[in-house]
């Protein structure tokens, strides 16, 4: 039994350009990726919501908003 694969022969690769991974975006200084990241958060945040800054998920509607 040497020398025969054991199981079946493994898929072939996806080629990376199918994969459609998205490069995360390059910024010419750290004071703009931190302006680039604030608007995303301010973007992803629902209204009438705090962030806590604990994590995804962990906003807390607050008791004013509908």
């Amino acid at each position: 039994m040497h020398g025969t694969p054991l199981g079946p022969t493994p898929p072939m690769p996806v080629p990376t350009e199918k994969l459609q991974f998205a490069m995360p975006p390059m910024h010419d200084s750290v004071e703009e990726e931190r302006r680039h990241r604030k608007e995303r958060t301010t973007v992803a945040a629902p209204a009438g919501t705090v962030r806590t800054g604990r994590g995804p998920g962990t906003g807390v509607r607050s008791p004013n908003s509908s």
